[in-house]
């Protein structure tokens, strides 16, 4: 028997925390030969809408796929999940490699999102290894940026739905719940201390990106991923202040001594009384 969990990630983990139930969804876990990729399927079980538990008896010993499907028809093996929802463990519903032998295989989990995610990073758009600086795009070996804060809001701003700092790789991922529904969202970057910014790209999102807000603005649709959305920024230039000309004064002299005087080197002459 092959078993396990098609469960609500709510905290978008990619594993089964506790508390962690079912979707109330009406799902179905189906089995595939992993030597017939293309199905049908032999087998498909009902997954409880209310616990996420599924299992599927009766399986001789092989090598199989395992996908999640919003119908039990076995020639369709193509996985797809309601409007809505997108996957964290086992993101495209299609765990491979499952081998049954004389035991029971369980633990065969499938963890689903009800909302959207977006992706992307912060880079240092100096031109470092031949890439183009200021250009907004990331290239040559122009370095990423950790430890930078962004956030996803409502299109006002006023509310914030997910906020992260990216990583040592510069990279962040953001969360938006489907109570955000199809509506405007804003992904605002904050610059760190000493760094501004020199361009962003929209990524999947077919929004529009403001360098003046440092914001990337598109309409959402739950259930959808993002990617793409990067930041670059670069630091502020800081040059020393070069010290100002100061004209060399003239020597002074006595209101009786001659400009001739002074030129033929008579300093006596040119001296103040």
């Amino acid at each position: 028997m092959v078993s396990g969990y098609v469960y609500h990630d709510a905290n978008h983990s990619s594993a089964r925390d506790g508390g962690e139930a079912g979707t109330g969804l009406t799902l179905y876990a189906k089995l595939i030969p992993a030597l017939l990729p293309g199905g049908p399927a032999v087998l498909s079980a009902a997954v409880d809408p209310a616990t996420g538990a599924y299992s599927i008896p009766g399986v001789s010993s092989g090598l199989y796929i395992v996908v999640i499907d919003d119908n039990a028809i076995l020639t369709d093996v193509t996985p797809t999940l309601p409007a809505g929802w997108i996957g964290t463990e086992v993101p495209d519903q299609r765990r491979s490699n499952v081998s049954v032998g004389i035991t029971d295989v369980p633990n065969q989990n499938f963890g689903l999102y009800n909302g959207s995610r977006i992706t992307g990073r912060v880079f240092n758009d100096q031109g470092s290894g031949g890439g183009t600086p200021n250009d907004g795009v990331q290239n040559g070996a122009e370095a990423r940026i950790a430890g930078v804060d962004v956030r996803v809001t409502d299109g006002t701003g006023a509310t914030t739905f997910d906020s992260t700092i990216t990583g040592g790789g510069g990279d962040y991922t953001l969360w938006v719940p489907a109570a955000a529904g199809n509506n405007p969202l804003r992904v605002v970057e904050a610059n760190l201390t000493g760094y501004l910014s020199t361009g962003g790209q929209v990524g999947t999102t077919g929004g529009t990106y403001d360098r003046g807000t440092d914001v990337t603005a598109f309409t959402h649709t739950a259930g959808t991923i993002y990617t793409g959305v990067n930041f670059a920024d670069v630091p502020v230039n800081q040059h020393a202040a070069s010290r100002p000309h100061r004209p060399r004064a003239a020597p002074a002299r006595s209101s009786g001594a001659s400009p001739a005087a002074c030129y033929l080197g008579l300093r006596a002459a040119c001296s103040s009384r």
